[in-house]
């Protein structure tokens, strides 16, 4: 019996300059840096609107209903930013949508939810009766839209 030797070979990659390995590392570090800046600039200062709209009340509607309507358009806005901000795991911008829909959510804001909540499962009913899927879906995920993430569920005991 015979044995071959078998030499190893070490393999060897190619040496890069150190000046590029330096300039490369600088410009990763200054993306970085941009992309973080830019990241903060837009989440501590939110686009304002230059254009202004009158609202003109109508008569009929008392102006406490109105409020509510307001209400429950801002609740819906802090809803979205929560569930985004669920996603993202931005747990600084949840304490702070947290705390804006505590303070959202008074009763009068809650009645309102309510209501659109029984119409929203009334219409899913329906849907059901029907077999109409399409119709299913899409008030699914209305009905999904209102109660948002689990931070938003423990608040209203009828999304549970």
């Amino acid at each position: 019996m015979s044995s071959l030797p078998v030499a190893a070979q070490r393999r060897t990659f190619p040496r890069l300059p150190l000046g590029l390995v330096a300039l490369v590392v600088v410009l990763a570090i200054g993306a970085g840096a941009f992309v973080g800046a830019m990241a903060i600039t837009n989440r501590a200062a939110p686009a304002q609107s230059t254009a202004t709209s009158t609202v003109k009340h109508h008569p009929a509607v008392p102006s406490g209903a109105l409020a509510a309507t307001a209400q429950v358009a801002q609740y819906r806005q802090i809803v979205a930013g929560l569930a985004a901000a669920v996603n993202r795991h931005d747990y600084a911008q949840q304490y702070l949508l947290g705390r804006q829909l505590d303070a959202t959510l008074t009763p009068a804001v809650i009645g309102a939810i309510y209501q659109e909540h029984a119409r929203l499962a009334a219409s899913l009913e329906i849907a059901y009766e029907r077999h109409d899927t399409h119709a299913r879906s899409l008030i699914s995920r209305q009905l999904s839209a209102i109660c948002g993430p689990a931070a938003v569920k423990s608040r209203l005991a009828f999304c549970n």
